[in-house]
């Protein structure tokens, strides 16, 4: 049996130019863009503030949950339709937040939280009830 040495560029798969390092471990690549060769790189440095966050479309009575370094920017995206899942059922509020000192607290909150699916236990996890998360800020007349 004959044995040739893998060579990914004649499999017709892309080869980074020398110099690009390999993935770290702190870091995921996302693909975006339109070209084949444009990913994202998300980093997932410790130390550093990360939100879970609580949204809510009036519109469409749904939450949604998820975890961001940028709460505003993150928000803008939700309801610039850049989020596949909530482009359809904006526009979103925020209505709760909790911030972390690193990724993995942050993502494991995130998970716990999704796990109760808007039940009675995921009032509890967040300490406020339905119509407090839901009820609009009453605009002053000033």
């Amino acid at each position: 049996m004959t044995h040739r040495a893998h060579n990914p560029a004649s499999a017709g798969l892309l080869v980074p130019p020398s110099g690009i390092q390999p993935p770290q471990p702190w870091a995921l690549s996302v693909k975006c863009g339109m070209g084949p060769s444009e990913f994202l790189v998300i980093s997932r440095v410790s130390n550093k503030p990360y939100f879970v966050y609580v949204i809510w479309s009036d519109s469409s009575r749904r939450f949604y949950i998820g975890i961001s370094e940028n709460l505003a920017h993150r928000l803008e995206q939700h309801n610039a339709g850049i989020s596949k899942w909530t482009s359809k059922f904006g526009p979103w509020r925020l209505v709760h937040a909790e911030q972390f000192t690193g990724y993995s607290g942050a993502r494991k909150r995130e998970l716990e939280l999704k796990k109760q699916k808007g039940g009675e236990g995921f009032y509890k996890l967040i300490g406020r009830t339905f119509d407090d998360l839901t009820q609009r800020e009453e605009q002053s007349d000033s």
